[in-house]
């Protein structure tokens, strides 16, 4: 028994060789493929496996697992299990100084598109807004985690435009900047920063500017905004 966990994260070399595997697979051998998201791996690699999803564990258990690992006040445990989402593993990486660490260039960001003091292009703090680029740009090793987070914030920002402010947003911390960055982007510039992550997502494996990319995407955010 064979078990790939981040299988989503295989060199495409290795892909391809594993997909010989899968096509003729050995009678004696089973091979499980753990992966966040089934739609990470290729279609041919999709079709060849029987999908096996995992529910998530309940809130209160994340919590306790959280407990042993560190000392956080309620608020801090209250985002942990939001950040952890169900995942026991996530819960035991979760760390909160570095997670608060790694959102404020996120928050700096949105504070400079559409903060109350961005009532107009001319009126955006474009030094905070680019310093914020850089830094987001600046781990490269560490990338995708930064665009989880900017993920969990744009989600966070969709439910509260569509459905007002709800338990569930994941940055419960941060109620009333997202109820003002929502109204301030609409649902026009919340799809743009959308298209932004997606841009860089599909982009992180290449050696591109992704600080130039959060640039661009501030502009134009920054033309969208009410």
């Amino acid at each position: 028994m064979f078990i790939i966990d981040e299988a989503q994260t295989l060199h495409w070399q290795a892909v391809d060789l594993l997909l010989k595997v899968l096509e003729e697979p050995p009678e004696t051998t089973t091979v499980i493929l753990i992966c966040p998201n089934a739609y990470q791996l290729r279609p041919t690699i999709r079709s060849r496996c029987r999908l096996i999803p995992f529910t998530q564990v309940e809130p209160a258990v994340i919590a306790e697992v959280l407990a042993e690992g560190q000392k956080l006040s309620p608020a801090q445990r209250e985002v942990g299990v939001r950040v952890a989402a169900g995942s026991v593993a996530r819960a035991k990486r979760f760390n909160s100084e570095d997670y608060v660490s790694r959102r404020r260039p996120w928050l700096d960001f949105l504070d400079g598109i559409a903060g109350p003091a961005a009532r107009s292009p001319a009126d955006i703090d474009w030094r905070l807004v680019f310093d914020a680029t850089k830094a987001l740009a600046d781990d490269r090793d560490r990338f995708e985690e930064t665009l989880n987070i900017g993920y969990s914030l744009l989600r966070d920002l969709l439910q509260i435009l569509e459905s007002g402010p709800e338990p569930q947003v994941v940055n419960v911390d941060l109620r009333a900047r997202l109820a003002r960055w929502s109204q301030k982007l609409g649902l026009a510039g919340l799809e743009k920063l959308r298209s932004g992550l997606d841009q860089a997502y599909r982009l992180q494996t290449r050696n591109v500017n992704q600080q130039l990319g959060f640039e661009v995407l501030a502009i134009d955010l920054a033309a969208r905004a009410d």
